[in-house]
Order: C-alpha cells, then sequence, then structure tokens
C-alpha cells in the first residue's frame, strides 16, 4: 500500500512508536495496522492523525480499538 508523505511523517513519529508498544504491552497483541479503508481523512485531520487519535484512545480508555476492518473489501481474491 502506498502511503503519502504527509501521513508517513505523522505514522513514523516516537509517539506513535511508543503508543504502539504500551497497547501492545496492555492487550498482548499489536493495534491494528494503518490503512486508508479504516481511517479516513477529514476536512481537519489527515488519515494518520485520526488512526494517531484512535491508538492514543485505546491505550487511555483500557479497551482494545474493535472494527470490522474494511481493509480488503475492494480485493479481488
Amino acid at each position: 500500500m502506498y502511503i503519502i508523505p504527509e501521513d508517513f511523517e505523522i505514522l513514523r513519529t516516537k509517539e506513535i512508536r511508543d503508543l504502539q508498544e504500551q497497547y501492545k504491552e496492555k492487550f498482548g497483541s499489536y493495534f491494528l495496522y494503518f490503512n486508508y479503508a479504516d481511517f479516513h481523512s477529514t476536512k481537519t485531520q489527515r488519515a494518520a492523525e485520526v488512526y494517531r487519535d484512535a491508538l492514543r484512545k485505546a491505550v487511555a480508555d483500557d479497551k482494545p480499538h474493535q472494527i470490522v476492518s474494511h481493509r480488503y473489501d475492494h480485493s479481488d481474491h
């Protein structure tokens, strides 16, 4: 998957890595990988910022993030 440079800059920050590690320690599994099908940009936020906010919320709430992923909805296999 191609990630635009502006989103990639957000996703590779130390904050994201630290949050991902905290999530793994708390819940024993990794947080959902970033993808544009599940994390949509808005008028005020990039898709990577929406992802970061979901990750922050999951770590802060002590509740694993659960969604029905649409990552492969448009796949032909």
